[in-house]
């Protein structure tokens, strides 16, 4: 989160986004000490139909609004960080924006987003912040990129979400630390997780299948029999046989350890034997091919699947069988 400017003319707690500021929030979520954000009503009602609602003068926040005496409005429930974060990208103050934000400050933030109906403001940043955080999916709370990037309306980031727990993670996977405390993902986003780690899982247990190997080496010589033994030996001691469930990338990184497999020697020329240093280039082929064949999730597909009433086409072409 980025850290309070200094502010001129204000209390060393108060930090001024608006020099002509009409509001002053106070977030004081948890414990914190109170913080204020002197702010522009005008700013905040164009970015925000939560506060165009609550500064439009039905309410008493919104009412007699002058920058020469500032209304304070407190929020209670709001961290100060996220809500600084918040008013800093309305007020195009984008100086002291970090450039990158770790996973558990941009859940906060997109929940604060959510909340306040402010998410095409600050979707600009939100990519950024997003796509800083994908080539890292080993990374604790990683999956909780799911829930920001619905919540925020990404569907690209969305979809290189899904892409990425399907294609770098195993089955394991935590539902609780994915919502960060909402219910804004609905069941079939998980289900559809599952489903698609089956499939390419399956996928590539077969690409390095020993049986499609033998097929491959067949010829009823004892040296294409040896060949197919010493495959069976590189793959144990790479940890691929017998088969076990890993990430698709990890599949990958196993092969590449592993050396080429002898040749036969027979007399015959075209003997399935003499295949044997083609075999793990073969396979690595056919795992690559998964590898790369991995889809994402359309967030347009799961919202009208979650009844959010989005309807339309979706943003992102896909064929009809996709995720």
């Amino acid at each position: 989160m980025p850290i309070p400017p200094s502010s001129p003319g204000g209390s060393p707690s108060t930090v001024i986004l608006s020099k002509c500021g009409d509001v002053v929030l106070v977030p004081s979520k948890g414990n914190q000490a109170p913080g204020k954000l002197l702010v522009s009503s005008a700013f905040l009602r164009g970015a925000s139909s939560v506060f165009d609602k609550m500064l439009d003068g039905r309410f008493a926040e919104g009412q007699a609004l002058s920058s020469a005496n500032p209304s304070e409005i407190p929020l209670p429930d709001d961290d100060f960080g996220c809500m600084l974060l918040l008013c800093m990208i309305i007020h195009l103050q984008t100086s002291d924006i970090p450039r990158r934000l770790d996973i558990i400050p941009l859940a906060d933030f997109a929940i604060l987003c959510d909340k306040y109906d402010c998410v095409d403001a600050v979707r600009p940043w939100s990519r950024v912040w997003v796509l800083e955080l994908l080539p890292k999916p080993d990374v604790a709370g990683f999956e909780k990129l799911l829930m920001v990037a619905y919540a925020l309306d990404l569907p690209d980031e969305f979809y290189k979400v899904t892409q990425s727990l399907i294609r770098d993670r195993t089955f394991s996977f935590d539902t609780e630390v994915a919502s960060h405390g909402t219910d804004f993902l609905p069941l079939v986003v998980f289900a559809r997780l599952q489903k698609g780690q089956k499939l390419y899982q399956h996928l590539a247990v077969a690409a390095l299948n020993p049986d499609y190997v033998n097929q491959v080496l067949f010829s009823g010589c004892t040296h294409s029999k040896e060949v197919y033994c010493n495959y069976l030996i590189k793959l144990k001691s790479a940890g691929l046989w017998p088969t076990k469930a890993l990430d698709l990338a990890e599949y990958r990184r196993r092969l590449s350890r592993i050396d080429s497999v002898a040749n036969g020697s027979c007399n015959t020329y075209y003997c399935g034997c003499k295949r044997g240093t083609n075999i793990m280039s073969v396979v690595i082929e056919k795992v690559d091919h998964v590898l790369n064949s991995v889809t994402g999730m359309c967030l347009d597909c799961v919202y009208q699947a979650a009844m959010k009433g989005k309807e339309g086409e979706c943003r992102l072409q896909h064929s009809e069988g996709a995720f």
